[in-house]
């Protein structure tokens, strides 16, 4: 009798063993905190929402500090010339909005470090749209560091425009292909310096 409880007790080890762990509801979050892409999904939120309320642009994202404190100097600069610098919104890459077929993805991911998100969606039209968002890993999350766009309408506008932004602001300048081959960016990336 003594082993067939000793065989009954092993086999209940070893099942319990082999189970997986029940998931906290707290390692959701951590788990999320780790993926890029799950930083930029929720700032289109607002833009599938009708009637949806938008903080400034200075609260819609987790910025780098240092974005942060380019984003502050922008503003501030703004405020000062009483005209904006920022005449759209890096986010969509217009002014106007009418989003549809979002997908945001990781296209490169060095863990603790650095990461490329890219966001498609169609705005209006059914040109797609690519935003290119490079993060950072900082205060043990990820900020955005760096917003990019692409080629298209924009490009038109950014030619006219392109004197009137500062190191400090928008760089609105065709970017080598090395550093994406965007038409714009928030923060002009070192190695495209």
């Amino acid at each position: 009798m003594r082993r067939r409880e000793l065989m009954l007790a092993l086999g209940a080890a070893a099942l319990a063993a082999c189970t997986p762990p029940q998931q906290s509801q707290d390692e959701a979050p951590a788990r999320a905190a780790t993926d890029p892409a799950a930083v930029i999904r929720p700032l289109y939120d607002r833009y599938m929402t009708p009637d949806a309320e938008f903080p400034s642009f200075q609260e819609q994202a987790p910025w780098s500090n240092g974005l942060s404190t380019l984003l502050a100097a922008m503003s501030q600069r703004s405020e000062q010339i009483n005209e904006p610098i920022l005449d759209f919104d890096p986010i969509i890459g217009a002014q106007d909005y009418q989003l549809s077929n979002l997908d945001v993805a990781n296209e490169a991911i060095s863990e603790g470090s650095h990461a490329v998100v890219r966001a498609r969606f169609n705005n209006a039209t059914t040109t797609q749209t690519n935003i290119v968002y490079d993060l950072i890993w900082e205060d043990d999350r990820w900020k955005v560091d760096n917003i990019r766009g692409g080629l298209g309408p924009a490009s038109d506008r950014s030619r006219s425009q392109r004197g009137r932004y500062s190191a400090l602001a928008i760089r609105r300048t065709r970017a080598p292909s090395r550093c994406g081959g965007g038409s714009w960016f928030l923060r002009r990336p070192s190695r495209c310096a």
